[in-house]
């Protein structure tokens, strides 16, 4: 039950009267942490749209089980969470630097949960200038620091699709969000233990992350010796989700998008089926094409059952559609193989990971904690799904690992309820504008969206498309990266259709392909994992061992990226004395400048540490040599405008960043 926002019901809380939209609760320090926090929970229930909630610069907020924000009716302004003492907090657009802006934070801690929790519904909840973290009082751990669309009413908890996009309108804007043993005197402190391994769980729609500082996320479980899944912020569903000029600390995945377990909205229940065929109680919103997903008998072969959820799936691709009768075809490593069960459940078609925007980020990887869990660092990215999505303007720094992954049907499904989610994809992604420093890796293209049986990922999914990797930089590519020490190459494909990788300036050692094919390039549960109209033009990179790699391809060159091989064009080639190596084809390179060293591409200052030294000279053969007339490689001025405001690449010093920042275009007001 709401409070009548007219009567004071809590001693330390004091209305101040404003005008009828815009009351302040003041939740003032009594000098207790968990007597604070009954108080802020007060303050949260009876606070409607307008008002703001604030708290005590320096004031600890204890809640065991963390503070929840409810979904407050109707309004359209936002119920802000804010400091006593923002006049000391960040500007608006400057990131948090917590050894200057922690004092003016008030603290909100939790014992082995989450202290934000946005509940499914709740919406126009806006949080600024907080400290969020977990106590570490025993051998507990929160799993999230911050989480969005909570308390839904699907398997585990989790939201229903009507859930999650009336979750809307969240900003959670300069926070310092990291495990207890960071704190703002040691942000990188060498534990090997944490008591919070990850920092944001994001869904909703118009949800923004900005500013903030997030980690610093690596280490073991409490009181064991096994290595934490650590992740800064993850989720994504169902967007749009702005993540902008953070500084962003986790040593398994930075970000990651996946899709997340919800119920979704075209669904129907099954009877009479067959493993052809089946009637469904309703077919809205499903089309011939259509993977779905039907509910079969726990324990049936091949079938995962993760995350404790007994419910097994198996995928088909609809065939026919006649009224509620449809006919259909087992699709992929998760195809159908038994008869589903009749009364059982078929979905088809639901949310996942849409227009995410991550911009100008400071993404670290401490370098400490590759000597001590070597090779266990994945991505700086990972995007199992996403429709839509753009990375621009982002620093990459720290320990060797991949810089982004787009890897179909590794996640989306698996993460989704035991293969319950086909439709989970990769589309019309974007990698632009963006600073690989020392550090950031290959680029994985894995779109081919259905695993082979005997894998542990015994599912199925579309099959990706439309990335464009375009205009970054990679200061230094390296073949041994950890336990990743076969790295092939700088872009590995697999799968998927309409991939164009231009304009980018790449240092990859002499050891590491360009580019490796790493699926059969052959036809495998249906799907080919040749990747189809792969284009490579205009960039700047060594030939390594083998150039175009396609060893793992069992029919050719073709095969691995059919129609006819990669579509290249005016690329600088360095081949280093490589050029004859297996499995080098005539004619694979034809259309590129192929160059015998770094001296005859004619860099501006090529053994710089500063990156700018690979701009070409003006005396570079190659200048204007690209197919748009313009110079190959990166367009350093297009890079650095793109950058501006990114904060420090000075190993995780989590600077303020330069200056303000647009608002994010993708808020607004329902």
């Amino acid at each position: 039950m709401r409070h009548s926002r007219y009567v004071l019901v809590i001693s330390v809380l004091l209305f101040v009267a404003v005008p009828a939209w815009g009351a302040t609760w003041t939740v003032a320090d009594s000098g207790n942490a968990a007597t604070n926090g009954v108080n802020f929970q007060q303050a949260i229930e009876n606070a409607t749209f307008g008002d703001t909630i604030v708290l005590t610069a320096g004031a600890t907020y204890f809640a065991s089980a963390g503070f929840t924000f409810p979904n407050a009716g109707t309004g359209t302004q936002p119920i802000t969470v804010q400091s006593s003492n923002m006049a000391s907090c960040p500007a608006a657009g400057v990131r948090v630097d917590p050894s200057v802006h922690a004092s003016a934070m008030p603290k909100l801690v939790a014992h082995a949960n989450a202290p934000i929790n946005v509940n499914v519904r709740a919406h126009h909840w806006t949080f600024v200038c907080l400290d969020v973290s977990s106590d570490a009082a025993d051998n507990s751990y929160a799993a999230a620091l911050v989480q969005t669309a909570t308390n839904g009413s699907g398997f585990g908890g989790f939201p229903t699709y009507d859930e999650l996009i009336n979750t809307h309108d969240i900003v959670l804007d300069r926070l310092f969000v990291h495990n207890p043993e960071v704190t703002p005197s040691n942000l990188h402190p060498q534990i090997t233990e944490i008591h919070a391994t990850r920092g944001i769980a994001l869904r909703g729609v118009n949800v923004a992350v900005l500013n903030s500082w997030i980690g610093s996320f690596a280490g073991y479980y409490p009181g064991t010796t096994i290595l934490a899944d650590t992740l800064g912020i993850y989720g994504g569903t169902p967007g749009p989700m702005t993540i902008q000029n953070n500084q962003i600390e986790a040593y398994f995945n930075n970000i990651f998008l996946v899709d997340s377990i919800s119920i979704p909205a075209n669904s129907g229940t099954v009877s009479s089926p067959t493993t052809t065929s089946a009637t469904l109680t309703s077919v809205n919103g499903l089309n011939v094409g259509d993977l779905v997903a039907l509910q079969v008998p726990a324990g049936t072969a091949g079938c995962a059952t993760d995350y404790n959820n007994p419910i097994c799936w198996q995928t088909a691709m609809i065939d026919t559609i006649n009224g509620t009768n449809v006919t259909y075809h087992s699709y992929g490593g998760g195809g159908i193989t038994t008869v589903p069960i009749s009364g059982g459940r078929a979905q088809w078609n639901g949310a996942q990971p849409s227009n995410v925007t991550v911009s100008k980020n400071h993404l670290w990887k401490n370098p400490w904690w590759e000597t001590m869990w070597l090779g266990n660092a994945k991505n700086y990215i990972e995007v199992k799904t996403c429709v839509n999505c753009m990375y621009t303007g982002n620093i990459f720094e720290g320990a060797c690992c991949g810089s982004i992954g787009f890897e179909v049907a590794q996640g989306g499904s698996y993460y989704d309820s035991n293969g319950g989610a086909p439709w989970g994809t990769i589309k019309k992604n974007t990698m632009q504008n963006n600073l690989m420093l020392a550090g950031g890796s290959r680029v994985v293209i894995d779109l081919g969206g259905a695993h082979p049986s005997g894998t542990s990922f015994n599912v199925s999914n579309v099959q990706g498309s439309d990335i464009t990797v375009m205009n970054n930089l990679w200061q230094s590519v390296t073949k041994a990266c950890g336990n990743n020490s076969n790295i092939g190459a700088w872009i590995q494909t697999r799968g998927g259709s309409n991939v164009t990788v231009t304009h980018n300036t790449v240092r990859n050692v002499n050891t590491l392909d360009a580019v490796i094919n790493g699926g059969s390039g052959t036809i495998d549960n249906g799907v080919n994992y040749g990747q189809t109209n792969l284009i490579v033009r205009d960039n700047i990179y060594n030939y390594g061992p083998d150039g175009f790699n396609y060893t793992g391809s069992l029919n050719g060159y073709s095969g691995a990226w059919p129609p006819t091989g990669i579509v290249e064009q005016k690329n600088v080639v360095i081949a280093d004395g490589n050029l004859t190596n297996s499995p080098r084809q005539a004619g694979e390179m034809p259309n590129s400048f192929v160059v015998s060293s770094d001296a005859a591409v004619g860099f501006s200052n090529v053994t710089s540490a500063d990156y700018h030294g690979l701009a070409l000279a003006s005396t570079s053969p190659f200048k204007g040599g690209a197919s748009d007339g313009t110079d190959p490689g990166v367009n350093l001025a297009a890079l650095d405008a793109a950058l501006g405001g990114s904060g420090s690449s000075s190993g995780g010093s989590s600077s303020s960043g330069g200056g303000s920042l647009p608002a994010p275009t993708n808020l607004s007001v329902r």
